[in-house]
């Protein structure tokens, strides 16, 4: 999907041409250090941090529902002086709090570190690939694939990965299509500093039962969970004057949302099947 495409490291690595004018460009250069190209689609674009200072680089893409909590609790201005004091306090998962759907990187450039992150489901998908001293990262696979093929970088077709598309339906782990390309796995960051590469798991689920609670309980606890839920993703609309666009469909999880958002006073849907 639109969102960012980098490199880190000193190369003359070029990118593959932009052809869609409707999104929103924007470029970040440090001679030797890094090149990066925001080109994201024209919303939620105060969730979107493309910013550097002396201290930091910090990209965000996509929709942080719960940022307005965020700058409350940190008793900061703007979303930019709240990233940057939830990593200073809460070091290299500083985006664990974070809710929705969302992916990004911060270099710190005192410790000449990088932390590059995808959201705890992994739906904002990061794509990322190692040549020689330098590192090319993405948002989107195809972008990926053009930048590499304009420089005659190699490319080498997973079969593996085929596989899986044929008979699951989508890849798993860190797989792509190109053995070259790695995704990086729903709950988990990629550290670079200096010449070490680490791949971290920084959230897992569990279905481990909670046998403390009683049943009612759990019941009353999943009803107010649910509705926290939707009001983050409908107030989040409000905030950009967005209408409330829902799904309803066969799925008891979209006809739940519909009836709740309506039942908690979000009743300007615009339905879709």
């Amino acid at each position: 999907m639109p969102g960012f495409i980098g490199k880190i490291g000193n190369s003359s690595l070029r990118f593959s041409e932009e052809k869609r004018p409707s999104l929103v460009m924007n470029t970040l250069i440090a001679d030797g250090a890094y090149h990066f190209e925001q080109r994201t689609i024209n919303k939620f674009m105060n969730d979107k941090l493309f910013v550097a200072n002396d201290k930091y680089l910090i990209i965000t893409e996509g929709v942080i529902l719960n940022n307005h909590q965020m700058k409350q609790q940190y008793h900061a201005s703007s979303w930019q002086e709240c990233v940057e004091k939830m990593y200073e306090q809460l070091g290299e998962t500083f985006y664990l709090p974070w809710r929705g759907s969302f992916c990004g990187l911060l270099y710190d450039k005192q410790e000449d570190k990088w932390i590059i992150f995808t959201n705890h489901i992994g739906d904002k998908q990061l794509f990322y690939t190692q040549q020689a001293s330098s590192w090319l990262i993405s948002t989107e696979m195809d972008a990926l694939v053009r930048t590499m093929k304009q420089n005659n970088l190699s490319l080498t077709l997973n079969r593996d990965a085929v596989y899986f598309s044929i008979t699951h339906g989508f890849m798993i782990e860190d797989q792509t299509i190109a053995q070259e390309i790695k995704k990086l796995p729903a709950g988990h960051y990629l550290r670079i500093q200096g010449c070490k590469s680490e791949v971290i798991q920084y959230h897992r689920f569990t279905n481990k039962p909670n046998r403390d609670i009683t049943h009612k309980e759990a019941v009353k606890r999943i009803d107010q969970l649910f509705r926290n839920a939707v009001q983050l993703q409908f107030e989040k609309d409000k905030e950009y004057g967005y209408k409330h666009l829902t799904c309803l469909s066969g799925g008891l999880d979209s006809r739940m949302t519909v009836w709740v958002a309506h039942q908690m006073g979000y009743t300007e849907q615009l339905n879709t099947t």
